[in-house]
């Protein structure tokens, strides 16, 4: 049997990841991101079931905070997109400026 990342790489994943991303317009039903990387979630898992082997209803669009909190709900981290770290360096990077400036 095939690993499960080889198992995600396979057509039938495929084009069943983009029905549920399209079904629910490419936006996460956690939270309503529709900006940062998308999962498709299985709801439950059956053992044997390849990720294609599962119905619509059973398989949701996730952002990856929402992702990472469905596999890991007891743990309070959040995942930090790169986007949000070039944000949060811009803003160091204005603070140290104008902190710069006051000290001349």
């Amino acid at each position: 049997m095939p690993s499960y990342g080889n198992m995600l790489r396979d057509p039938r994943w495929q084009k069943m990841r983009l029905l549920i991303m399209h079904r629910d317009k490419f936006t996460c039903l956690g939270c309503g991101d529709d900006k940062t990387t998308l999962n498709v979630h299985h709801r439950h898992y059956r053992p044997g079931a390849a990720p294609w082997e599962y119905e619509p209803e059973d398989l949701i669009t996730l952002c990856e905070n929402c992702h990472h909190a469905e596999h890991f709900p007891s743990r309070k981290e959040i995942i930090i997109t790169a986007e949000d770290k070039a944000t949060a360096i811009a803003k160091l990077v204005v603070q140290l400026e104008a902190w710069k400036a006051r000290q001349s």
